[in-house]
This record gives C-alpha cells, structure tokens and sequence, in this order.
C-alpha cells in the first residue's frame, strides 16, 4: 500500500478525508477501487454499500461520481449499474 494512502486512513483503514489534487484523489480512489472486483456489476445501492464501508466521512455521492469520472468505475447511462473495467494508465 501507498505510503500516502496510509496517511489518509483511519486505523481500520477507511479514508479519512479526500486529498483537494487531482493526482492525490487518483490515489486514493486506486485504493478504493481495488474494494471492487472485475467482472461483478454492482447495483448503485452495493456501489454505495462499498464505498460507505471504506469512508469516514459522508459524501459517498461524490466520490461514487468521481470514480466514475476518473475511469476507476464504469457505468451504464441510465445508473443502473457499475462495474470495474481494466485501466491503460499505471493507477488502478
């Protein structure tokens, strides 16, 4: 793990706040990420599920749009459903 990454988690490791960087917030959501499997579609309710088990603080709205953002997650128009999807970039 990150040695940045292990600034910015609780002792149960869950993130503690987001970095304001752009290249800091790809960190730690590279970190999140890996709370996901490939080739699982996850419903917006288990994407929320995961990421409020991996926060302390409450905005998992942000960061589930974000990982989206960023490429970390993938999802269908609509919402319905996310998933995991190999990146071309050396995060994640």
């Amino acid at each position: 793990m990150d040695n940045y990454v292990k600034r910015l988690l609780s002792k149960d490791c869950r993130i503690i706040s987001l970095p304001s960087k752009y290249e800091k917030k790809k960190i730690i959501y590279s970190y999140l990420s890996e709370k996901f499997d490939y080739g699982t579609k996850y419903s917006e309710q288990d994407v929320n599920h995961i990421i409020t088990e991996n926060i302390e603080f409450d905005n998992y709205i942000l960061v589930r749009r974000e990982m989206c953002d960023f490429g970390f997650l993938k999802r269908t128009p609509e919402g319905k459903f996310y998933w995991k999807e190999e990146r071309t970039d050396n995060i994640g």
